[in-house]
């Protein structure tokens, strides 16, 4: 149920970032839409967090082969195939590379960066990730307490950090899987038992989200100068990301879990939709880029006030065709060749 709560985040993230610039800059819609990019931001490492929570609660009896052909279905063949029709989608449409670089740009910054569309850097990410979590799942064997976890991995993170900054100097560093070593190594400790996320969240539950929304408040300054290309202290901006993404991801969680057990009518109502967004995540996610391509081809409405029924029409329509095609496409052989599922 939070993979779908957060892929419908991803759409509202991706439809804010498209409207900012139809926004005059300073009005209320423009702030609107910043803060709400800025909020959304969590969207990435609470994917990774999930990933690794679940993974470690998985069984112990363990196949690498079972496991990277798996894997390799699921993820690389979408990968390669995705990046391959959203670079020919470029090429159509005008924006892609020459005749004699396309099959150069396929590979790089294509396969290697995760650059053959604007969001399918997550794909590449998610590949590594596939590698790295089997051997995370090993720290849960060490006798250590979770805030020395914690520790070191932000000890680990923040070398990352200071590599890229002096040795590597990488442009796309948010591709790379040791960026997200905190995410990761969070969910892979908070899974090592079944009870020890729930017992978290019941007991510093409160305490948790009060702590995300300070750290959201210290770092919706840097990440609104970021976004809108103001000078910055990078360093500051960069450990406001972490604190604040990571708790998000945790708080995310908690109330996923809170969601799952409460009752009522509207619950009812949302269970549903979610856990069906979660089913068909990847396919909205590979999907709903070409349907903000069309929306920013539609004229602007001028008025504030019917933008703002725009961009949430935006974000239904983002995210309820690309689920209505995977529920079509669901049980097809189609579905198994685009998707890997």
């Amino acid at each position: 149920m939070c993979r779908g709560l957060t892929v419908l985040l991803v759409v509202v993230h991706h439809v804010s970032g498209a409207n900012l610039d139809r926004a005059p800059e300073g009005s209320a819609l423009h702030v609107a839409l910043l803060v709400v990019n800025r909020v959304t931001q969590f969207v990435v490492p609470t994917f990774l967090f999930l990933s690794a929570l679940v993974f470690a609660r998985s069984s112990s009896v363990f196949s690498w082969r079972r496991y990277l052909g798996s894997r390799a279905r699921q993820l690389l063949w979408p990968y390669v195939l995705w990046t391959a029709l959203y670079l020919t989608f470029k090429v159509v449409t005008g924006a892609g590379p020459g005749p004699g670089e396309r099959l150069a740009a396929f590979w790089d910054p294509g396969l290697l960066h995760g650059k053959g569309y604007f969001h399918l850097y997550y794909l590449l990410l998610a590949l590594q990730v596939t590698l790295l979590l089997p051997l995370l799942r090993r720290l849960n064997r060490l006798p250590w307490p979770l805030w020395a976890v914690l520790a070191g991995a932000a000890a680990v993170q923040s070398g990352v950090y200071a590599l890229n900054l002096r040795v590597w100097h990488l442009e796309s560093v948010g591709s790379l899987a040791l960026w997200y070593v905190l995410p990761l190594v969070a969910g892979t400790a908070l899974g090592a038992r079944p009870e020890r996320f729930t017992d978290l969240w019941a007991r510093r539950g409160g305490q948790l989200t009060v702590a995300c929304a300070v750290a959201l408040a210290v770092y919706l300054p840097l990440g609104a100068a970021q976004a809108l290309g103001r000078p910055l202290n990078v360093l500051a901006y960069t450990a406001g990301n972490w604190a604040y993404t990571l708790l998000a991801a945790v708080v995310m969680g908690g109330l996923s879990v809170r969601l799952a057990r409460a009752g009522g009518a509207l619950a009812g109502h949302v269970r549903p939709l979610l856990a069906r967004l979660g089913q068909f995540s990847l396919q909205v996610y590979l999907l709903h880029p070409l349907l903000l391509w069309t929306f920013d081809r539609l004229a602007s409405p001028g008025s504030a006030l019917l933008q703002v029924p725009l961009v949430a029409l935006y974000v239904v329509l983002g995210t309820g065709v690309p689920l209505a095609v995977a529920r079509w496409m669901a049980g097809r052989p189609m579905s198994v060749w685009l998707f890997g599922r």
